[in-house]
């Protein structure tokens, strides 16, 4: 199968300061759960984490190999990504890691904030794991 995409954006931490990895889960816009302003977050994180050495590999998952997918994990700090199938990996994170789950405007099944959500889906798989849970709703796309 093909490869799916994968980039891998760093905000120029200090060599041997605190390293932070996160994996961002993203979809293809056909999808219909995609972060419209990837493209600006990605600009904006690359400054916005001061302090710490931020490893930020943003990755299409449904192209890769679940073995692939597990690696990718298992060597994370923080999970993102859009509600849904990839979240599932929450349950392979180190305790103590961080979970943030996206989900679309007006959905009514996050209660928004850090440890808000503890019997949804992957907010009690969290729970259940020993891992941080945030639920965010987006906001809508303009135009």
């Amino acid at each position: 199968g093909q490869a799916g995409r994968v980039e891998l954006v760093r905000n120029g931490g200090e060599a041997g300061g605190n390293v932070v990895n996160a994996l961002f889960v993203t979809r293809k816009e056909a999808s219909g759960r995609f972060i419209a302003n990837l493209e600006s977050l990605k600009k904006w994180l690359e400054t916005a984490a001061v302090g710490v050495d931020l490893r930020l590999l943003f990755v299409e998952f449904e192209a890769l190999h679940p073995i692939t997918q597990y690696h990718l994990v298992a060597d994370t700090h923080i999970l993102i990504g859009a509600t849904g199938a990839a979240l599932g990996w929450t349950g392979f994170l180190q305790p103590h890691s961080a979970v943030i789950d996206l989900f679309p405007p007006g959905s009514h099944f996050c209660r928004e904030g850090w440890g808000r959500s503890p019997h949804s889906h992957y907010g009690g798989l969290a729970r259940l794991a020993s891992v941080q849970h945030c639920c965010v709703v987006g906001l809508r796309a303009e135009g």
